[in-house]
């Protein structure tokens, strides 16, 4: 079974993989990943 915490690991396994930016509202859980570039669209 594939948790929460175990799907964020995943996209941001994959992201940083690719050199890619995650873009997310939900940065608190990503921000735990070392060296992945994250980007909130929706914050003002």
């Amino acid at each position: 079974m594939v948790t929460g915490v175990m799907r964020t690991q995943i996209v941001a396994a994959h992201a940083l993989s690719l050199g890619a930016t995650v873009v997310t509202d939900n940065t608190r859980a990503f921000a735990r990943e070392p060296g992945l570039a994250l980007e909130n669209w929706l914050q003002r």
